[in-house]
């Protein structure tokens, strides 16, 4: 295939286009005419690829020849083949009105058969060609409508056709749209009950330039499916896809590897010259503010104020805290320390209480220790134990599924903080009026679960199958909670109060089930 030995400035008016040269015994002028103006040239091959052919005479003549009636179609041709300075005759037959004009250039002929095809079933572009800048692209689709397509003339509308037999040329065409953000579907003379030897097929271009559609939970759909499932890698992560003639671009799933790979050296970059402003605003603002207001971040350390830019590196950023954590809960560094390494303020006495460790941690071990001060005060009324194994006469009257009231208490206390938060959200969501996002509820059923299992866990005698059972509950849950927000707008007033009053009542169900699995 021939290949452009020229360059593109897309920057200049004067842009050239350059063809390798073919030799020819036939010298008229033309074929040593092998740069030409690039918008120029796009428009011509525009014309070319809809109403051109080439001829080889016998002769030895390499003929390109491009037929048109319109007349305002004709004087467009007329006046790029001048822009390309290239020699050329014209002859209208006055059968039809049809104007032919004819060129005489091999090296062009050439370029022409190798990157367009030979004959209207090969026609296709070349990949040289829609990789163009824009501009150019637009240049192109429009001399390729005035040839072989429509437009709509209708008051308001402003939609294209474009017509070939060519299917490759109709998949570079439906390209060149997308590219210039058009929507472009292919109708397929198939699919619209046409059958011929030669069927022309359609694409359907709307030049209103939409950014995207996207999808919502409404077009989404549970289908039952047992099978294979695939997740696709890219390397620029978005995956493409054609169906019935339609584009459709999907945000695609990248391995850590990938994405190491792609965003390493531009990390390392931004961090470099992140470094670089940081030594800058440090040494030059803010020490030289702090002087002049009396301070002295020299000789006093405490009085040092320093400006960092947070690491653009999420995944090095997540390691280091990490990092930092392992080394407070190993002993190797102060909760100080700690907490200066994550970027944050020592804690003061008056928020400790907030913490975590605080409300969760110490409460949970305080009701553990209650509880087990408890069962030692029964068996000691009692007289008997439960620590006997069973050949040794002793039995054990717990049940496997049997928890504390504490236990279930904790859980039921879980189910109850579940429904708040979620009652919370949605009527934020219809203050807001924005749409509900089953992500969101998803995320608040899971962090449910995990407590609910965390408290059972303490447990020593639990069946492990009841976890599985847990999970059942779990997933039934949050498909209820989809399918009731499924198909309804918030904003409306009766959709919100059954959403509502469905969610709060597959909350209800879970939290019996629950109970029911526990006891």
């Amino acid at each position: 295939m021939a290949h452009t030995n020229g360059y593109l400035n897309n920057d200049s008016d004067n842009e050239t286009f350059t063809i390798p040269y073919v030799e020819s015994r036939y010298t008229n002028g033309n074929n040593d005419v092998l740069s030409f103006n690039t918008k120029a040239f796009v428009e011509f091959l525009g014309y070319f690829i809809s109403e051109g052919s080439l001829n080889p005479a016998k002769s030895g003549k390499y003929c390109i020849s491009i037929s048109q009636k319109k007349k305002n179609i004709l004087n467009k041709i007329l006046s790029c083949v001048d822009k390309l300075n290239l020699q050329y005759n014209q002859r209208t037959d006055k059968r039809d009105n049809t104007t032919e004009i004819t060129i005489y250039h091999k090296s062009l002929w050439m370029y022409l058969k190798d990157n367009f095809g030979l004959y209207d079933k090969d026609r296709h572009i070349s990949r040289e060609i829609i990789n163009l800048s824009n501009q150019s692209l637009e240049i192109l689709l429009n001399a390729l409508i005035d040839g072989d397509g429509t437009r709509d003339k209708r008051e308001g509308r402003t939609s294209m056709s474009y017509y070939s037999s060519s299917e490759e040329l109709l998949d570079n065409v439906q390209e060149i749209c997308i590219k210039l953000g058009y929507k472009a579907k292919i109708l397929y003379a198939s699919k619209i009950g046409i059958n011929s030897k030669s069927p022309v097929h359609r694409v359907m271009i709307s030049n209103s330039r939409q950014k995207y559609r996207y999808c919502n939970d409404t077009m989404i759909s549970l289908e039952e499916y047992d099978g294979i499932m695939y997740c696709y890698n890219v390397p620029n992560h978005l995956f493409i896809t054609r169906r019935n003639g339609l584009i459709a671009i999907q945000g695609n799933t990248a391995n850590r590897n990938t994405g190491d790979n792609m965003t390493s050296e531009m990390a390392d970059r931004i961090r470099a010259i992140s470094k670089i402003i940081e030594m800058f605003f440090n040494n030059f603002i803010i020490k030289e503010l702090l002087m002049e207001g009396g301070y002295d971040p020299v000789l006093n350390p405490d009085q040092v104020v320093e400006f960092r830019f947070n690491d653009n590196d999420v995944d090095v950023e997540i390691k280091k805290q990490v990092h930092a954590v392992y080394k407070y809960e190993h002993n190797a560094i102060t909760e100080d320390e700690m907490r200066t390494e994550l970027g944050m303020d020592p804690v003061q006495d008056s928020e400790r209480e907030k913490l975590f460790v605080e409300l969760i941690t110490r409460q949970t071990l305080k009701l553990e220790a209650q509880l087990d001060a408890q069962v030692a005060s029964s068996s000691n009324k009692s007289g008997e134990t439960n620590n006997k194994e069973k050949n040794q006469g002793g039995s054990n009257n717990k049940t496997k599924n049997s928890l504390s009231s504490i236990s279930i208490g904790l859980v039921k206390d879980e189910i109850d903080a579940l429904e708040t938060r979620v009652n919370n959200y949605i009527n934020i969501s219809k203050d807001k009026n924005l749409q509900i996002l089953n992500n969101a509820l998803k995320l608040e059923i899971l962090d449910c679960n995990k407590k609910i299992r965390y408290i059972i866990s303490r447990n020593n005698n639990v069946n492990p199958s009841l976890i599985d059972k847990l999970d059942i509950e779990l997933n039934r849950l949050q498909s209820n909670c989809y399918l009731s927000c499924l198909g309804k707008d918030i904003t409306n007033d009766n959709d919100f109060k059954t959403i509502k009053y469905e969610i709060e009542k597959s909350i209800l169900n879970y939290k019996d089930e629950i109970i029911k699995l526990l006891l």
